[in-house]
C-alpha cells in the first residue's frame, strides 16, 4: 500500500510536503510533486509529472518544468527529490524519462540507488 506524507486537503486533492514557502505538494490526481506559486494559488510554478505502476513497483518521472521567471532558484531539484523520497518510501524504483534527472543525480548521487540500474 503507498503512503502519503502530511494531511491531504480536501479541496485540492493535495499533500503539503514541507512547511516554507517553497514547500513541496503532491498531487495524486494530477500525477505531480508541485510547488505552488502561492499558498492560495492553484498555480503551479515548478511541478514534475510521473506515471505509477504498483504492478511494476515503478514511478516513471515523465517531464519536470520550471517557470522561466523562477528558474535558478533550485525548484525542479525540490520537486524530483521529493519525488524520490516519495519512491523510496514506497519501496518503488524510478524510471528517469525526464532528461533533468540524470542532471539531478549529478548533484545528488545518493540517489542512483533508487532508479532502476538499466536507466541509468
Amino acid at each position: 500500500r503507498l503512503q502519503e506524507r502530511g494531511e491531504m486537503k480536501p479541496e485540492t486533492g493535495t499533500y503539503p510536503i514541507g512547511m516554507a514557502d517553497t514547500a513541496v505538494q503532491h498531487d495524486v490526481r494530477s500525477r505531480e510533486f508541485f510547488v505552488a506559486a502561492d499558498s492560495k494559488s492553484e498555480g503551479r510554478i515548478a511541478y514534475v509529472q510521473y506515471t505509477l505502476s504498483k504492478a511494476k513497483g515503478t514511478i516513471d518521472l515523465e517531464h519536470t518544468y520550471t517557470d522561466p521567471q523562477h528558474r535558478g532558484k533550485g525548484l525542479a531539484g525540490k520537486v524530483v527529490k521529493a519525488a524520490f523520497e516519495y519512491a523510496k518510501a514506497n519501496g518503488l524504483k524510478v524510471i528517469p524519462t525526464c532528461s533533468y534527472i540524470a542532471t539531478f543525480l549529478k548533484k545528488k548521487p545518493e540517489w542512483k540507488g533508487h532508479v532502476i540500474s538499466s536507466q541509468l
